[in-house]
């Protein structure tokens, strides 16, 4: 019941669009190798594609005592599940996303926000970047809820759930913010998923199938 333009840009969409990095005088190209759920697992789950794009940005930095002009290529990835909820039809109930944006170290010094950036900052971002593309104006009452564990890539990493509300067709629906990452081969992996919370006992084993089939097309 979550919108899907709502869904995406929860999922990941402003994670990385702010995480572009830095940036001048002297001209750097950075890009994340693409990651993505398999294939099977998204059958399993009930899950389709419906995004595959680059997110490219420029930024300009101070590193070294000089400013530098820095172009980093991003990639996402969206998936959607469908189902027909009565009496609205056949509705987006849940969406999930994985985002990679390249480690940006110029003379030593680290540019790019996702290295350390709080779960809850991302969720906001992707609110306020993307609030126009989000159904009854994005995301609303965002509540840290817990933090669960979870492996992604083969790494054992933080698992952030968050509570909000959206509003759907006039309706009001609380869902479910799951957020994680990881620094995977030289890039940071991101993997985040949404769904309602009436459907939580479902949805939750369902999401947590695409996780546990990440996988990242490193060099």
């Amino acid at each position: 019941m979550v919108g899907r333009q709502g869904i995406l840009a929860v999922a990941l969409v402003a994670c990385v669009v702010l995480s572009g990095c830095a940036a001048t005088q002297q001209e750097f190209r950075f890009e994340a190798s693409p990651a993505s759920f398999e294939d099977a697992s998204v059958s399993e789950a009930g899950y389709e594609q419906t995004v595959s794009r680059e997110v490219v940005r420029n930024r300009s930095v101070e590193a070294g005592g000089s400013t530098r002009d820095v172009t980093v290529v991003n990639h996402l990835r969206v998936y959607e599940r469908r189902a027909t909820i009565e009496p609205l039809g056949e509705q987006q109930i849940a969406a999930a996303a994985v985002f990679t944006s390249p480690s940006i170290s110029i003379v030593g010094q680290e540019f790019n926000p996702l290295a350390d950036a709080e779960p809850r900052r991302l969720v906001r971002q992707a609110t306020s970047v993307a609030g126009e593309d989000l159904p009854g104006g994005g995301l609303q009452n965002v509540q840290f809820e817990e933090t669960r564990t979870t492996t992604v890539l083969g790494t054992q990493t933080n698992l952030s759930v968050f509570t909000a509300t959206t509003s759907i067709q006039g309706v009001s629906v609380d869902v479910f913010v799951h957020v994680a990452r990881v620094k995977h081969e030289g890039d940071y992996v991101i993997v985040a998923g949404v769904f309602p919370v009436r459907f939580a006992e479902e949805e939750r084993p369902r999401l947590q199938t695409l996780f546990d089939a990440t996988t990242h097309e490193s060099e």
